[in-house]
């Protein structure tokens, strides 16, 4: 469920060998031995323990992410969320006034075109008696925002868009001030414009004297952009996945 100030919605269900190159590069072993519950969706065994550094795209910068939950509760609802134009995660702790004054720690704190939100994530949907979740509500009201609350029941169901992304966050981390994917960047997007939906399959053949790399990057770049949607296959780039410019 979402928390907004003190109503309530519910969320629509909706490698290797060097990790630099991936951008998402894992620090840390893959050494877990006994399932955790980011198995469920990341389909590895691995401790919460994992730590990530990835390269944000909308931030323009590398941020880390502390275990595999987070990893996709950034995928999927800041990253590539088009109504979070900004987002902060693990931001400082805020002095709020109830019950006494003391520091409230959010996992993220979200700027949309409908202003202020405040993210908290629970491992399950029995989060109603947690102080946290009490003390956020009651100083949300104050301060004008709003308060979501992502748990692991909400991302499980999305969990088919996780792999896909991250090949959408390597791509991004590669080259990002290249002057030649800025130049193509602007003939892809005219080129979509003008044919309006497809397979990635036709931008390979058009572009056919344009480098691999130099596709999958403004293919990633107009998706992240919110410009162009791609259907999430296990292999983003996919020369047979569907796209829409919108």
């Amino acid at each position: 469920m979402l928390q907004i100030g003190h109503s309530t919605r519910r969320i629509a269900p909706a490698k290797r060998p060097k990790w630099t190159y991936l951008s998402s590069h894992r620090i840390g072993g893959f050494m877990g031995v006994s399932k955790s519950r980011t198995s469920y969706f990341t389909n590895r065994g691995l401790h919460f323990g994992n730590l990530w550094e990835v390269y944000s795209y909308k931030k323009k910068q590398r941020i880390q992410i502390i275990n595999d939950f987070e990893l996709c509760y950034w995928l999927l609802f800041l990253e590539f969320e088009p109504a979070i134009k900004g987002f902060e995660i693990r931001p400082p702790g805020r002095v709020v006034a109830h019950p006494k004054p003391h520091k409230l720690y959010l996992n993220a704190e979200t700027s949309s075109s409908n202003g202020q939100g405040w993210d908290l994530l629970f491992n399950n949907s029995d989060y109603g008696g947690d102080s946290r979740f009490r003390d956020a509500s009651i100083a949300a009201r104050e301060y004008g925002a709003d308060v979501r609350v992502v748990t692991l029941e909400d991302v499980v169901p999305l969990k088919y868009k996780v792999f896909p992304l991250l090949r959408v966050v390597s791509c991004l981390a590669i080259g990002d001030n290249d002057y030649s994917t800025f130049y193509h960047l602007g003939c892809f997007r005219a080129y979509a414009k003008k044919r309006g939906s497809g397979h990635l399959v036709d931008f390979y053949t058009h572009f056919s004297d344009v480098e691999t790399s130099l596709i999958h990057k403004a293919v990633a770049e107009l998706f992240a952009l919110g410009e162009l949607t791609v259907e999430l296959a296990p292999d983003f780039f996919c020369e047979l996945s569907e796209w829409v410019y919108k």
